[in-house]
């Protein structure tokens, strides 16, 4: 009576609805690559560094004093202003260049952004093509253990085809439950990169976006020499390092104060006793300063003709590769994978003529599940080397 009554409980219930992933397109993806943490802490770095601008235009703090005697003058007031100069031209140009050293940064950071979540899109998109091909694969090769089971049974083939068949069967049936799970976990970081929900199930929008051209060589290594991020950002940084030599050659000179006081109540003095003066501020570390700021600016020069390079032999490499793998992957798709196909369907049929034997038709199977498994990491190469040309040249915006 129970378990009738647990029975009909459960037909009651109705049972949870599958949630629906959400598409996600490219566009979309890139979209989210603003509120990345690291791109807000640039964002930051460059709002503390105008502010930086604005306060090196103000002059120094004044100072006031007060002291209180107890023979002489009862009161005593000083004040000292010390003047903008020397140095403040010197002090605002450095600080408006590590300001635009700060601004390349940040316009670093958005194409390193961008190429992070392109990456994800992409991984997500090979890593669900290559759970297709493995599940795919272990229901063909299922089929394949199903049909040599009824010839075996029926007493046209040997026992070792038999055996042979559901080896591969069983083998191709572990696959997609790895490459469902590596999927999953490219989600995740997808998923998680967005912002999105924990519970949100995510995929990649299909269909794929076509293929661009790579262009020129000739015109990615223009571009890349011109605008690339790296190379501009350390640009900057040897500007910036210019200018704190600059300041530390005009901080060369003394500092000048402005100091006026009065004492009041001084019973040996009638009426108040007023003064005024001037005050050298003498800059005995001016030299090593200088010293310091002139490796800085070497070292900084280096790093620019550092990344120059840099910048030119990841821009070939990323060009080359975005090349290779594009003509790989319309090469595996017009060509290979369709011939792969129609290759394995030909020879099961031969097989269940008696033409072929089971090694040439797992053979066959094998070689159709190797193109569509190339396929997705053609794709994914190609996804991965675009992303990096776009970052190294500039235009990953």
């Amino acid at each position: 009576m129970v378990t009738f009554l647990a029975s009909l409980l459960w037909w009651q219930v109705p049972a949870p609805l599958p949630v629906a992933a959400r598409a996600v397109t490219l566009e979309e993806a890139l979209a989210k690559a603003d509120a990345l943490p690291d791109l807000q802490a640039a964002m930051a770095a460059l709002r503390a560094a105008e502010a930086g601008v604005r306060l090196a235009g103000r002059p120094g703090d004044p100072t006031v004093a007060f002291s209180r005697r107890s023979i002489t003058a009862h009161e005593s007031f000083t004040l000292s202003l010390p003047l903008p100069w020397p140095g403040r031209g010197a002090r605002v140009s450095a600080a408006t260049a590590e300001a635009v050293a700060v601004g390349a940064d940040l316009d670093a950071a958005k194409n390193l952004a961008r190429r992070a979540m392109r990456l994800l899109w992409f991984g997500l998109a090979a890593r669900e093509d290559l759970a297709s091909a493995a599940a795919d694969r272990a229901g063909r090769l299922n089929g394949v253990a199903d049909a040599v089971k009824e010839l075996h049974d029926a007493g046209r083939v040997s026992l070792l085809e038999l055996s042979r068949a559901r080896a591969d069967a069983a083998l191709a049936a572990a696959d997609p439950v790895q490459a469902s799970e590596e999927a999953r976990t490219a989600e995740a970081g997808l998923r998680r990169w967005m912002a999105l929900p924990s519970t949100e199930r995510v995929t990649v929008a299909r269909p794929l976006p076509p293929f661009e051209a790579e262009g020129p060589i000739e015109t990615a290594l223009e571009t890349a020499a011109a605008r690339s991020p790296l190379a501009r950002s350390a640009e900057a940084r040897f500007k910036a390092a210019e200018a704190r030599l600059r300041l530390a050659s005009a901080l060369r000179l003394p500092g000048v104060a402005v100091e006026a006081g009065a004492d009041r109540n001084d019973p040996t003095q009638p009426g108040t006793d007023k003064s005024i003066g001037v005050s050298l501020t003498v800059p005995l570390g001016a030299g090593p300063g200088i010293a310091i700021a002139k490796a800085e600016r070497d070292g900084a020069r280096a790093l620019l003709d550092s990344a120059k390079r840099e910048a030119l032999d990841a821009t070939e490499t990323a060009w080359r590769a975005a090349h290779a793998a594009r003509a790989r992957y319309q090469a595996i798709e017009t060509e290979a994978l369709p011939s792969a196909i129609q290759a394995a369907e030909l020879t099961q049929i031969a097989y269940r003529e008696g033409r072929s034997d089971i090694f040439r038709l797992l053979d066959a199977e094998r070689a159709l599940a190797e193109a569509r498994s190339a396929l997705a990491e053609a794709y994914l190469a190609w996804g991965t080397a675009r992303a990096g040309l776009l970052s190294i040249i500039g235009e990953e915006r």
